[in-house]
């Protein structure tokens, strides 16, 4: 790590060859996701419908405060209701997060 860190920082050698090797597998620029984000299309019409039927009429701060809310009650329910996710040891869990 000594030694392939700061090679890494100065040339990006390890991502060259990554990115060079990767092209053997899917071919060209397949294995580039910038720009490709599949959590939106999958979130829009939810906070659409909300936005739209039931947070209609209230003021823009209100709507902002109650959807951050129930964003984080959204991530607590996912946490604590899939069994799955409850035993992931706490350092695996951050290398996912990092992943």
């Amino acid at each position: 790590m000594l030694i392939f860190l700061p090679l890494e920082i100065a040339f990006g050698f390890l991502q060259k060859i990554g990115e060079y090797l990767s092209g053997f597998l899917l071919g060209g620029d397949a294995m580039r996701t910038s720009g490709f984000n599949f959590i939106k299309p999958l979130v829009k019409p939810p906070v659409k419908f909300l936005q739209n039927t039931v947070l209609d009429g209230l003021p823009s701060t209100a709507t902002g405060i109650i959807m951050v809310l129930l964003g984080v009650v959204a991530i607590f329910v996912v946490i604590y209701g899939i069994p799955v996710l409850r035993n992931i040891p706490p350092w695996a869990a951050n290398k996912l997060a990092a992943a």
